[in-house]
Order: structure tokens, then C-alpha cells, then sequence
């Protein structure tokens, strides 16, 4: 992924999960995603960075991306649900939750 492409503006989609439309938000959450080349951060693990630090370029583009697949989430659901996000460290754990 090239430098540009990790340092995009925010991702933005046009639904806020408000507990009762969730099939329609995760559809446009999980398409908006898919477009950006960012929607297997709702299903892989993250890589782990190597003894020799080889992969320490891919581990970084990856927490930065994985921090913006976050930011969708968080700021696509209702203001009262937010706070119960907080503990969430990564997209995964987060995508499971809601």
C-alpha cells in the first residue's frame, strides 16, 4: 500500500447504527470498507511483527488502517453507544461487539 493511500481523509458513510437498523448499518459499513481495500480488518487478525522487525512497515500500515476502520465504526453509531467502544483496541474485537 503505497504512503498516500494509508493517509486518506476519514471514511465516510451516510447511516448511524441507533440499535435498530443494524443489517442496513453493517451493509454499508462492510461494502464502504470492501471499497477502500479495508474490509478484512473486520475478519484477520493483525500481523504479528517479526523478531527482525522485516515486517515492521506492514505492521504499522496495518494499525494505522485498522484505526481508521475503528473511526467508521465509531463514528457511525449513536452518540449513548459510543462509550461502550472505548475498551476496543482493534476493528475485529469491535465488528464482533456490535
Amino acid at each position: 500500500m503505497s504512503q498516500s493511500q494509508s493517509h486518506q481523509s476519514a471514511i465516510v458513510i451516510n447511516i448511524t447504527l441507533d440499535g435498530q437498523n443494524y443489517l442496513e448499518w453493517a451493509f454499508t459499513i462492510e461494502t464502504t470498507l470492501w471499497g477502500h481495500g479495508l474490509y478484512f480488518h473486520l475478519t484477520d487478525d493483525p500481523p504479528t511483527l517479526k523478531s527482525d522487525n522485516s515486517n515492521a512497515v506492514a505492521v504499522k500500515t496495518w494499525e494505522i488502517n485498522d484505526g481508521k476502520v475503528m473511526a467508521t465504526m465509531v463514528n457511525n453509531v449513536k452518540q449513548t453507544m459510543i462509550m461502550s467502544l472505548r475498551k476496543f483496541k482493534q476493528a475485529k474485537p469491535m465488528w464482533s461487539y456490535l
